[in-house]
């Protein structure tokens, strides 16, 4: 490979690492914090609402609710497993589901 064909290469790599990092960056280059809080702490009995910010620094809130199907729970958690920083559950409640929360 001679030296143009490096330049190319190295080119077309920088900018695959600018694509791939520009969405977890802020307009100062610096990666957004993400934040999750959870009202009803994970609980499936309770009905919760959690909000926060994602990596992109946008906001979101969700609040559980039960499922058209009988006796679902579709519960939002926080989880620093997931890239957006939360995640959600279909539950299965075995008494019912009702006002976003198992009863």
């Amino acid at each position: 490979m001679d030296k143009k064909d490096m330049v190319i290469v190295g080119l077309v790599v920088l900018l695959v690492l600018v694509v791939a990092f520009s969405g977890s960056l802020n307009p100062t280059g610096f990666a957004q914090k993400r934040s999750c809080s959870d009202s009803d702490g994970g609980s499936d009995f309770v009905k919760g609402t959690i909000s926060g910010t994602d990596t992109a620094g946008n906001s979101f809130s969700m609040t559980d609710y039960c499922s058209a199907k009988e006796n679902q729970l579709k519960e939002y958690s926080c989880s620093s497993d997931d890239f957006e920083g939360w995640r959600s559950d279909v539950k299965y409640c075995e008494s019912g589901c009702a006002e976003g929360a198992c009863i």
